[in-house]
């Protein structure tokens, strides 16, 4: 679709080009208020149009002027020029100010048809032109930036062979002639949305326009965090590695991705580094200040420190006696008093300011645990996320965080574990309960039965407590005392063998248990005939 400016000084001439091209339908942009040379010249400025036809002859500003004036100032629009037979020297002068084409007066409507058909051809060609030469200029800018990536990490990792090879890389980004670098991390933490999602490469090109600095530095964006290795501020400048960079690069560089994205932004930095043969150093000690915002907290900048970048190990001995008390108060359905154990043991690590991967590691084995000895809780946190402690330890940017999220999840999967058992014949209890119905009559005991459902006897007892509302014992001896009834009331069996029918090792023992339930002794049950049966 073209955009056309029509200038002439006769109204009607104007109007009519407007009439004839509207009446082609293809939806055309067209403007007729130009009245004038200097009124054309002002809404060609404004409209940017692809098609000016002009008149030759106009006041103020003549047609010849007027495309001397487009064509000086450079502005990229095809003119076509209006002309009688008596104006062809003002044609030939007008073609040499860069006029595309000319109509003659009158106008011939097949002649402005044919030329406004190869201008719209002509314009899609340009379009596929331009398109394939940004896509050309893209590829170039990106090839350059990934070799700008590789070469930073093929820096990290000490790859630098051949030497002929990577001395040509180097002095490509200006890198030969730079006498000392500092290295970044820049990560960013708790995004508001996947750092995929942000176009990082791209606005660190553009913005690499904006500072000297950034055009000077290789980068790499990958796994949510920046890497930067860019030259040492004279300042800052030390080969003995002790004098500290300036921050205020970093935290001018952390502010503006804060516009592009939301989130805290962590930036670790290195010492200065004499030589590129250093960057594998450099790296370690920018990933060390990150480990150092643990505990001091996100959204700020770092500088590497080896005393506060120093973490004591944890030892077994600190967690195994707690974590043994959390799994007791779970197997309980206690949830404050498991999260409460659980935050006096965080707290207790976290004051020592322990390694930050091993408090990791002792939280993800204690969650093990917990899964391992309660079959149903890794189910509970797969389904609900809020109760999912070990995405909790995943995606902690911080103590402190890591902490209440951590308790939180804890006690929201307990209380989810013990709503699960307090759910009516549950498939391992109503299990359990046929089991002792068959078996109430051989010598089954708590953990007989726990054995058979894959439960841990102190787990079991606790589960089948709280969904039936009495323990394990008197379930049993209810089961058996009535059974004891049933038989009471059979004349055929005597009394003395209804205890071992029962499952009872002496007499004695079961007319105590029969006696305790029921107030009366077996004998005397049968004798006054009271014959009542439950379950």
């Amino acid at each position: 679709m073209l955009n056309i400016v029509i200038a002439d000084d006769d109204k009607t001439i104007r109007e009519g080009i407007g009439t004839i091209i509207r009446s082609l339908g293809r939806g055309y942009g067209i403007d007729t208020t130009a009245s004038d040379g200097q009124a054309a010249l002002e809404r060609v400025i404004a409209l940017k149009p692809d098609v000016l036809i002009t008149d030759i002859k106009m006041p103020v500003m003549d047609g010849i002027q007027l495309v001397h004036t487009i064509s000086g100032m450079g502005l990229p629009v095809k003119m076509i020029v209006l002309s009688g037979y008596d104006e062809f020297e003002y044609v030939k002068e007008s073609l040499k100010a860069g006029v595309r084409d000319y109509l003659l007066k009158p106008l011939n409507k097949r002649d402005l048809i044919k030329l406004l058909d190869r201008l719209e051809a002509a314009k899609g060609v340009e379009l596929l032109l331009a398109e394939q030469q940004e896509k050309l200029k893209r590829r170039v800018e990106e090839s350059r930036f990934l070799r700008r990536e590789r070469l930073l990490w093929d820096l990290i990792v000490n790859r630098v062979r051949p030497a002929a090879t990577f001395g040509e890389r180097v002095s490509e980004f200006g890198l030969d002639r730079v006498p000392s670098f500092i290295l970044a991390i820049v990560r960013i933490e708790d995004p508001a949305e996947p750092p995929a999602a942000f176009d990082w490469g791209t606005w660190l090109q553009e913005l690499s326009e904006e500072v000297r600095w950034l055009e000077e530095s290789l980068f790499s964006i990958q796994n949510g965090q920046l890497t930067l290795l860019l030259p040492c501020p004279a300042e800052a400048d030390g080969t003995d590695g002790d004098q500290a960079p300036d921050p205020a690069p970093f935290i001018w560089l952390t502010s503006r991705m804060r516009e592009c994205a939301e989130g805290a932004f962590t930036a670790g930095i290195s010492r200065p580094i004499p030589s590129l043969i250093d960057v594998p150093q450099a790296y370690r000690q920018a990933a060390e200040c990150l480990r150092q915002a643990f505990y001091d907290g996100p959204g700020r900048v770092y500088v590497f420190d080896r005393e506060r970048t120093v973490f004591p190990p944890v030892r077994d001995a600190e967690w195994a006696a707690p974590a043994q008390q959390i799994l007791q108060a779970v197997e309980a359905f206690d949830a404050d008093k498991a999260c409460g154990q659980l935050d006096s043991l965080l707290s207790a690590l976290i004051a020592q300011r322990v390694d930050p991967a091993q408090l990791a590691g002792v939280c993800s084995k204690l969650v093990r645990r917990v899964y391992a000895r309660f079959e149903e809780a890794e189910r509970i946190a797969e389904a609900d996320p809020e109760a999912s402690v070990l995405r909790v330890i995943e995606d902690a940017p911080a103590a402190q965080v890591l902490q209440e999220r951590l308790c939180g999840a804890l006690h929201r999967l307990v209380l989810e574990m013990q709503a699960h058992h307090a759910k009516k014949d549950s498939p391992v209890i109503a299990s359990a309960k046929e089991y002792i119905r068959k078996n109430y009559a051989q010598n089954i005991n708590l953990q007989t039965v726990a054995a058979q459902v894959h439960l841990n006897p102190n787990y079991f007892s606790n589960v089948f407590k709280q969904e039936t509302g009495m323990n394990f014992l008197e379930y049993l001896l209810g089961i058996r005392i009535a059974a004891a009834k049933k038989l009471l009331e059979e004349p055929d069996v005597k009394v003395y063998e209804v205890g071992y029918l029962v499952g009872y090792d002496n007499p004695s023992s079961f007319n105590r248990a029969f006696k305790n339930v029921t107030g009366l002794t077996p004998s005397e049950y049968r004798k006054i005939g009271y014959s009542r049966t439950e379950d």
